[in-house]
Formats: C-alpha cells, sequence, structure tokens
C-alpha cells in the first residue's frame, strides 16, 4: 500500500515521504497511530498544500533574518573595559554589558 508518512518514522524515511509499505503494516500501524495516510488523491492535494505552505513559511522567516541581518550590520557598538599591561582585560564582557552599550 503507498502511503504519505505524516511523521519522521525511523526505519521508514521523514515527513510527506511517499512510502510503499505491506498493506497489514499500514492499516494495523501506521494509520491507527497517525504516523501516516493512504496515498489517495486528496491526501497527495493535502501534502502538496502543505509544502507549499511550509515553502512560503520559510521564505518568510528568511526574509526578515536577510533584513535583521543587514540592520544588525549597520549597528555599532563600543565597549570600554580596563586592560592590563599587556592589553588583556580584566573579567568579561557580559550580555548585560552589551544591553547597556546598546
Amino acid at each position: 500500500m503507498k502511503i504519505i508518512l505524516c511523521q519522521t518514522v525511523k526505519s521508514l524515511g521523514e515527513r510527506g515521504d511517499v512510502i510503499l509499505v505491506s498493506d497489514g503494516y499500514a492499516r494495523n500501524y501506521l494509520i491507527p497511530r497517525c504516523l501516516a495516510w493512504e496515498a489517495n488523491e486528496k491526501n497527495i492535494r493535502r501534502l502538496k498544500e502543505e509544502k507549499r505552505k511550509e515553502g512560503e513559511k520559510d521564505e518568510k522567516v528568511l526574509r526578515s533574518a536577510v533584513t535583521f541581518a543587514s540592520k544588525l550590520d549597520k549597528i555599532s557598538c563600543t565597549i570600554t573595559v580596563k586592560t592590563g599591561e599587556s592589553e588583556k582585560i580584566f573579567g568579561a564582557v557580559t550580555s548585560s554589558d552589551i544591553r547597556e552599550a546598546l
């Protein structure tokens, strides 16, 4: 029986894979546990729609990450700390120091 995996199954494949398994394994184990759907026209359309939505979501996240990265590139921050004779700092620059400087 042809099935579509709803979740990643270690021995079979990743979520969204269309695979062929024995009828009994599909009907008695995978489908009742919501690990797979039967690969009929309706479920294949459903899978394509989910993949399309995931792609759109990934593009949106990527665009916002690129926008945020370009904003971060423009930010400059200087933190003055005490140093020893060998130009090594005493202590550490912590996240709270950076937050205060920004």
